[in-house]
């Protein structure tokens, strides 16, 4: 006597090679996952180039988990270009601050934000960035921005 069953999922390879399940849960889930990071990804950046850093980084914080390393770290550089057209520097040390924590500020975010902090006259902030990149081995910015924080940094102490 036949029974009604369900189907059991079966996994075979599709013609890309790739696991592919018969019910194809996993795989639109996994799609899902990719597509609506990838759509949070591009928002961040959109965000970030209408000059929008705030509402572009907590979209970064609470939607962009997921993302890959290499997306992560465009959306977090386009965002710290946004705070520095917004001359908001602080913000832009707070972001640089949590990249060098998580390992992953690349030396033309580094530079890109230790230039503004030198500008903006906030040496304090450019020697500390400084420190924790050194002291969390992160790859140093290059020898130019590097001499110009040191050297803002003096004359500031000197004059100031």
């Amino acid at each position: 006597m036949l029974q009604d069953t369900e189907p059991a999922d079966t996994c075979s390879l599709g013609s890309t090679g790739e696991p592919t399940t018969d019910s194809g849960r996993e795989a639109s889930t996994v799609l899902e996952l990719e597509t609506s990071v990838q759509e949070a990804i591009h928002c961040v950046i959109s965000l970030a180039q209408s000059d929008d850093p705030d509402e572009a980084a907590d979209l970064l914080r609470c939607e962009c988990e997921q993302a890959p390393l290499h997306a992560v770290v465009v959306a977090q550089h386009a965002v710290l270009e946004a705070y520095i057209r917004a001359e908001k520097l602080e913000a832009a040390f707070e972001l640089c601050m949590q990249m060098v924590r998580q390992g992953q500020l690349p030396a033309h975010s580094q530079e890109l934000v230790l230039r503004a902090l030198v500008q903006g006259q906030l040496h304090v902030r450019a020697a500390d960035l400084l420190r924790a990149v050194c002291a969390a081995g992160v790859s140093p910015p290059g020898d130019a921005i590097l001499n110009g924080v040191v050297d803002a940094a003096v004359r500031a102490r000197s004059y100031g």
